[in-house]
């Protein structure tokens, strides 16, 4: 897989830091489950890793509190992920 290739895909792990407080981040280790609809924005679903004291816990994260996304293991996209159309944030 080149770099160019790297999409968010379901199944794979990720480190996301996202905003928390004015002088703070957030930081979430988990596997992507999927994009959802929080209220008029999009968010990224996670389910918490073994590195959380929750582990298997879900969270949700806005996406555009989102600062930077770490790829741990990156799951290739299934053939139907594949034929969706793209969401584009701005």
């Amino acid at each position: 897989m080149k770099d160019k290739d790297i999409e968010i895909t379901e199944g794979s792990h990720y480190v996301i830091n996202s905003l928390s407080t004015r002088d703070e981040a957030l930081e979430t280790r988990g596997y992507f489950e999927g994009y959802i609809q929080l209220g008029k924005h999009q968010a990224m679903a996670v389910e918490l890793d073994d590195s959380h004291e929750e582990p298997g816990r879900k969270r949700i994260i806005p996406v555009h509190m989102i600062s930077c996304v770490d790829v741990i293991e990156q799951a290739e996209a299934e053939e139907e992920d594949k034929k969706e159309t793209s969401s584009y944030f701005g």
